[in-house]
């Protein structure tokens, strides 16, 4: 038994080293440009038969942006997974790893979690960024802030995939950098190979938010630790004890949470970035692709219970609920973390005070039966088709009422988390609508949710955060009526 497990082994080692990927065909001296990516994917998808390419776009610039389905057929039940990497252009080492999971891939290192799970791949969202080394698009933009109100083609594109692949389970994948100068003078940086955040808003799914946060994450600590790559739970601000310090975004503008809040298993994947694009690179790049296969592996072990768990959530979306439009991340109790000293130039444990864990509501809605958009507003209308919306003209009924928010604004739009873009709104009946005037959104579909968040005008998280929307706040009678 020994010799054939070994047999196999090596046939699986060999099948990978017939696809070298162009970051190893280099010795690790040059990152992957988006040309010999396309061409590295057409190239496998030629030779492996149940792995083929489509294009999910084109960049700003232009340049493909494919997607790479992986099935093996066989069980009609798989679970769904999406993984994107690379949306901002100087994080290349999620794409590098990527690609090294299609070589696995390729290989047969993956045929038993494949028995459980379809794949679709996008190794690189942002090909323009990629080329030149910057963060943003080609049209300046933050692909991973875009997500709401959907602009740029890269994003487009990944969503119009995932309504046509509806993946159970999505996975971001970043780069984080532990290098800046506020934290060396504080001493310490963080050191971890690989950082997991789990969804943060929470009117997410509070049972997949669970299984995320009780299950996943140490699954994936002792999974990278086998491997010889280290683990933290994501998070931002700090350093800690200096300043407050906390698990990442409730927005629905990123990767994450766009699909989380549709009730979608969904995680960002954050590896340490090195202190130029190329430095450490073999390790960064073995270390994404280490994480991307442990998230296949709990994925693929958890199939039924995660498929259950989605179907749950995707069911109760579609409900009128009471909706959390205003959140706060809280302490909860002191946390022990390990940090990398400057001054010893080791690792040390160090005790978090002011770690807030935590999410707790600070003001919540009861969904309307639907929402008036007025048809004269072209960037809205743009907005509900974008999502794939589901609006209808408006008909009166005599039984419902039909509110509008008096508000009051602040001076501009603001992209802040915690600067709420209002500091009062209040309902009043309107009578008379002309329902030829107004499109009427129904909240039970997909995006209920979603809508509430982003039309409720003191949602923390609403579009008045954006400068497209700045003439929403023109006057202060709100634009967009409630259907009660």
């Amino acid at each position: 038994m020994t010799r054939i497990l070994l047999c196999l082994l090596l046939a699986a080692v060999s099948l990978s080293a017939q696809f070298p990927t162009p970051l190893e065909r280099s010795g690790y001296t040059k990152l992957t440009t988006n040309a010999e990516l396309v061409e590295y994917v057409t190239m496998v998808d030629a030779a492996v038969p149940f792995i083929r390419t489509e294009t999910m776009a084109l960049s700003t610039g232009g340049k493909s942006i494919p997607a790479v389905i992986v099935s093996t057929g066989g069980n009609t039940e798989k679970l769904t997974v999406l993984i994107f990497a690379q949306q901002h252009g100087n994080e290349p080492s999620g794409k590098e790893g990527a690609l090294m999971l299609l070589r696995d891939i390729a290989g047969g290192k993956l045929d038993q979690v494949l028995a459980s799970v379809d794949l679709v791949l996008v190794p690189q969202m942002n090909p323009d960024g990629n080329d030149i080394n910057i963060r943003r698009n080609g049209r300046g933009m933050d692909l991973n802030r875009n997500h709401l109100i959907m602009t740029e083609p890269e994003v487009i594109g990944l969503h119009e995939l995932a309504l046509r692949y509806a993946p159970d389970v999505t996975l971001d994948v970043h780069e984080y950098s532990p290098w800046g100068e506020t934290w060396k003078a504080w001493g310490y940086r963080e050191n971890a190979d690989e950082t997991y955040g789990t969804m943060t808003n929470i009117n997410t799914s509070a049972a997949l938010r669970t299984m995320q946060k009780k299950e996943f994450l140490p699954f994936i600590e002792a999974f990278l630790a086998e491997r010889g790559f280290s683990y933290l739970e994501y998070n931002v601000g700090g350093p800690p004890n200096v300043e407050r310090i906390r698990n990442s975004t409730v927005d629905i503008n990123d990767g994450r949470q766009s699909f989380g809040i549709l009730g979608a298993f969904s995680m960002i994947q954050e590896g340490m970035n090195g202190r130029d694009s190329i430095d450490n690179i073999k390790h960064r790049s073995e270390g994404q692709c280490a994480a991307m296969t442990g998230y296949l592996t709990f994925a693929a072990k958890n199939a039924e219970r995660i498929r259950a768990e989605v179907a749950k959530a995707r069911a109760e979306v579609k409900k009128p609920k009471k909706v959390h439009i205003q959140m706060e991340h809280v302490f909860e109790a002191p946390r022990e973390q390990r940090y990398f000293s400057y001054a010893s130039q080791r690792e040390t444990t160090l005790v978090l005070t002011n770690y807030h864990t935590k999410v707790e509501p600070r003001l919540t809605v009861e969904q309307p039966k639907g929402y008036l958009v007025p048809k004269s507003d072209t960037l809205l209308a743009d907005f509900l088709a974008k999502h794939h919306i589901v609006h209808t003209a408006y008909a009166p009924k005599k039984k419902e009422k039909v509110m509008q928010y008096r508000v009051t604004y602040g001076t501009k739009p603001v992209f802040e988390e915690f600067e709420l873009p209002v500091s009062a709104a209040v309902k009043e009946e309107v009578k008379g609508v002309k329902g030829a005037e107004y499109w009427f959104v129904p909240v039970m579909q997909p995006h209920s949710t979603m809508l509430t968040l982003a039309l409720e005008p003191h949602s923390m998280i609403n579009l008045l955060q954006y400068e497209r929307f700045a003439h929403l706040m023109k006057d202060p009678l709100y634009p967009v009526l409630r259907v009660e």
